[in-house]
């Protein structure tokens, strides 16, 4: 039987210049090495809503046949295209809807909207993204609740960045309740496995730094100043 090959349709994304420069010293380089410990999230390639990429093989009739309806327990699987919808969401192409966890970002027809969401955009195009997932997370769940790690420019050796604790530094979203979050990744068989409570509290210290290193720069939605 012949094997189909994998198949690849883009478009050109707008050019968007990134709103957030890494600085030595920064409150977000500070959370590298914590951020790096959860690196171990599922690996994806992602796609923008203005830019769909698709890489994969059609199934093969044999397969299509061995499928089954998910279970909740079921392992998660690798995520392959997904959407940006707002600043702080994005959706796969299964259906499932991720929720970068504990941020808000403004929602459409609040100000800072499409600059969220362009920055979001920008962040995930042409390049590979891990998920840490909120603990509990279950297959047949609609959200996902997640922690996105992109790579890090200044780290050589493969070093991460949080875009949620990205999205409160540029001041493009607002904080959630963050006192009871508790992340995990996934392992080699496709199961959570949690974190232990120094490396979620490591997350949770680097969204409150985040968060107040916006304010006190008043960045975007803390600037007073309308979105251009």
């Amino acid at each position: 039987m012949t094997r189909n090959r994998p198949r690849t349709m883009t478009r050109r994304q707008p050019s968007v210049t990134p709103l957030f420069s890494l600085r030595r010293g920064s409150v977000v380089g500070a959370g590298i090495l914590a951020l790096w410990l959860l690196a171990g999230g599922g690996a994806t390639g992602c796609t923008t809503s203005e830019e769909v990429v698709y890489t994969g093989y059609s199934a093969e009739p044999s397969q299509a046949a061995e499928r089954r309806e998910p279970q909740p327990d079921d392992p998660l699987p690798p995520i392959g295209n997904v959407q940006v919808i707002s600043g702080d969401t994005l959706r796969l192409s299964s259906g499932q809807t991720l929720k970068l966890h504990g941020v808000r970002a403004p929602r459409q027809g609040e100000p800072y909207y499409r600059k969220a969401r362009r920055w979001l955009q920008s962040l995930v195009g042409h390049q590979i993204v891990r998920f840490s997932y909120k603990e509990g997370t279950r297959y047949t769940d609609d959200v996902w609740h997640v922690n996105m790690l992109v790579p890090n420019p200044e780290h050589q050796q493969g070093g991460a960045l949080s875009a949620n604790a990205l999205l409160l530094a540029n001041g493009l979203a607002r904080e959630e309740d963050i006192s009871s979050l508790h992340f995990a990744r996934v392992g080699e068989d496709g199961k959570l496995a949690p974190l232990d409570h120094e490396k979620n509290e490591a997350i949770r210290e680097l969204f409150r730094k985040s968060a107040q290193e916006a304010r006190n720069a008043n960045r975007n939605i803390y600037s007073g100043v309308r979105e251009p």
